[in-house]
């Protein structure tokens, strides 16, 4: 089969309604080896899923990427920056304060605890004990050290928190991301940044400002 030719019958199996296809169903409508098939798919740069065994596969037209780089269509994840692993090492790089194994887990939507272990046993990213978690840096050297200082910061602003009513676990946990990830710890940029990344996340301003107060958490805080 003519290049093509087999690159309309891909992009054939993709519509407003189908977004993903697995490799399995488009196999079945081109008249090609499954070797040519994978070779067109790589030339023509479809996406490919991070879960569900990467079985899934997208154009990058139909990805609506959050600031993470990460769009998921009916529970089926795909990454700007291609596998899961890849997309850890690159979140991890370009992170303010490093991350955190739950504060990756929640930018994701999967677990990720074997995979960051891996990375740092091969010395893609640093890993480091603090407190009863482990923290994601960087190797290099002068982002790291920003990334630690960041971090400290986090660790000093919660150590200063007060008691007081806070949303869910999960909530909490997605907004202090977001206040990482973000420029300064302002309400509506952090409330801008939760919706964007998890629309499904229930989560509004009067949630943003109790974990803000419960932490002591300053407007400068992360600049």
């Amino acid at each position: 089969m003519k290049d093509d030719t087999l690159t309309k019958s891909i992009l054939g199996c993709y519509t407003a309604e189908n977004k993903i296809c697995t490799f399995g169903h488009m196999f079945s409508l081109c008249s090609c080896s499954e070797a040519t098939l994978r070779r067109r798919i790589h030339q023509i740069k479809l996406l490919v899923s991070y879960n569900h065994n990467s079985k899934f596969y997208t154009l990058s037209i139909f990805a609506d990427f959050d600031k993470f780089g990460i769009w998921a269509w009916q529970e089926v994840l795909f990454s700007r920056h291609g596998s899961l692993s890849t997309t850890c090492r690159v979140l991890v790089d370009n992170s303010k304060a490093g991350y955190t194994t739950k504060e990756l887990a929640t930018i994701l939507h999967v677990r990720v605890s074997d995979l960051l272990r891996i990375q740092s046993e091969k010395q893609l990213i640093i890993r480091e004990k603090l407190g009863k978690e482990y923290v994601y840096y960087t190797t290099a050297p002068s982002l790291y050290m920003s990334q630690q200082e960041a971090r400290r910061s986090i660790i000093l602003s919660l150590g200063k928190g007060q008691k007081g009513a806070l949303p869910k676990k999960d909530t909490v946990i997605a907004i202090l991301v977001a206040i990482i990830s973000c420029e300064r710890v302002d309400h509506g940029e952090v409330l801008h940044s939760l919706k964007t990344s998890n629309k499904q996340l229930e989560v509004d301003i009067p949630d943003i400002e109790a974990v803000i107060s419960h932490y002591g958490l300053k407007k400068t805080a992360f600049k």
